[in-house]
Formats: C-alpha cells, structure tokens, sequence
C-alpha cells in the first residue's frame, strides 16, 4: 500500500482495510496468513494527523522457556498522532517533550505510511514474556532436556538456579551456629 500525503486525506477522514499484510519477522513473530487492520485517519490540530485504529492476526511465536512454537491471536486496538517535524513546536538539536507530546510520532514527510504503522502496532501487541503456558518448566540448563515432556535425570537442573545460593546460605547459617 502506498503512503498517503495529508493533503489528500479528506476533510471528512479516511478509512482503511488492510488485508492479510505481510509483516515478515516483525519482532522475532510471523503472522500466520498476515495482519488485518483496520484504520481511520483524520485531520487534528496544527498539521497533525490522527490515526486510530485495530489490528488483528494469528502470531506464531516461540516459546522463551522451552523454545517450542506456539500460535497467540493477537487483537488490538490503538491511536496515535502524526506531526511532521517541520511543524513541531521548537525543535531542534535538544527538545523537551511535553506531556501531550509523549502520544506523537514526529514524521520526516507529511504522509501516512499504513503498512508501516501497522507492523509497529503488530510488534507492539507482541507479548513481553513469551510462554506457551504460564507453567511452562522450559529446558534443563544441564542436558537441555524439554521438562515438559519428561523429568531430567542429569541432576544439574535439581534445586533450580538458585540451588547454588541457597547451599551458601545454609553453609553461612551452619556457621553463625556454632
């Protein structure tokens, strides 16, 4: 899809469907079969352009724990602001964000690019914390075992991380003892 100036969004606004874009590897996902979007842009004050919309998709990820694949559906909804740099208030080498500010996207050209706007907003959406389930053991840091399939019997992962840290303290807490 081909960026559009703000000269030709008309007075009334302008409304997009985008359909199964393809955002590649945005964010370390893919979106199974692409991103839908659907977008509404309008004229603001001073220049700006007010972009709202929402994005859905399938996103394949993978599991940060046990680094398995698994599939989220992502849904969202989301607003920003559009303001050339050129109309921005006292720019310059050092700026100061007002509050009001923190919400805009300063933009090189007056134009509205949607297929850019939505891979941001897909990779926004993406969850933080990747895990196929919220219990989710992950690996042996010995073997590599998946411990969600079977229970690790090299005996490096027993205790957990901090197996190391909680024999000191025992050892510590021996000696005050006696």
């Amino acid at each position: 899809m081909r960026a559009i100036p703000f000269s030709e969004i008309p007075e009334q606004g302008l409304e997009l469907e985008l359909h199964g874009l393809d955002v590649g590897e945005a964010g370390g996902a893919e979106a199974d079969g692409g991103v839908d979007a659907e977008l509404r842009l309008d004229h603001g004050p001073d220049g700006r352009v007010l972009v709202r919309g929402r994005i859905r998709c399938r996103a394949g990820l993978r599991c940060d724990r046990c680094l398995d694949s698994f599939a989220v559906e992502l849904r969202q909804d989301f607003s920003l602001v559009l303001e050339p740099v050129s109309c921005a208030r006292g720019f310059g080498s050092e700026y100061h964000l007002e509050a009001d500010e923190l919400e805009v996207e300063f933009v090189e050209q007056p134009v509205v690019d949607p297929a850019s706007i939505v891979v941001q907003q897909f990779i926004l959406s993406l969850p933080a914390k990747r895990l196929c389930r919220e219990d989710c053991p992950g690996l042996c840091p010995g073997c590599g075992r998946d411990l969600k399939s079977a229970a690790c019997e090299c005996g490096s992962g027993a205790g957990g991380p901090f197996a190391a840290l909680a024999a000191l303290l025992r050892d510590d807490s021996g000696k005050q003892g006696g």
